[in-house]
């Protein structure tokens, strides 16, 4: 009659199965600590919360665009905003609140005025750095004027009608 030994097996997931003598242990192989399923699961719902979490903060922000244009005159606008037209004929609204407003180095000294804002009057072609909002209104951050307009009585952004 064959000895037989109760020893544990780490490498079984029975612990008192007996080991007779002359036996050769399996190898010990490790239990996966989850079923591929469900860790395939865990990382598509982690990497579609993460999509949303990108999706979320891009809807957020405001669109950033660079812009070049005329300033036309409009019967009704309002002070602090002028009317850019560019060379497809598309007319954009822009706020000029906050704007910082500069010369381009191709503007002649002799055509500057004392304050750039001064400079914003019709027919007067810019480059504008601006946010669109969520309402679809563009404000400037930056505002380049890149050759100057006619001098009018008034000045178009101040609130004058131009003309």
């Amino acid at each position: 009659m064959p000895h037989i030994c109760r020893l544990w097996q780490p490498w079984k997931n029975d612990r008192s199965a007996p080991l007779t003598s002359g036996s050769v242990p399996r190898q010990a192989r490790p239990e996966p600590l989850a079923s591929n399923s469900r860790m395939v699961r865990r990382v598509s719902f982690f990497s579609v919360l993460l999509l949303l979490a990108i999706a979320a903060v891009a809807l957020l922000a405001k669109t950033p665009g660079v812009f070049r244009g005329t300033i036309v005159r409009i019967a009704d606008a309002e002070p602090g905003w002028l009317y850019l037209r560019a060379v497809n004929g598309n007319v954009r609204r822009v706020a000029l609140e906050s704007a910082r407003i500069v010369y381009a180095e191709s503007v002649p000294q002799r055509d500057r005025d004392a304050s750039p804002k001064l400079s914003l009057r019709e027919g007067a072609e810019l480059r504008v750095t601006a946010e669109q909002d969520g309402d679809g209104e563009w404000h400037a951050s930056l505002v380049e004027i890149l050759s100057v307009g006619e001098k009018p009585k008034t000045n178009i952004a101040l609130g004058g009608s131009g003309r």
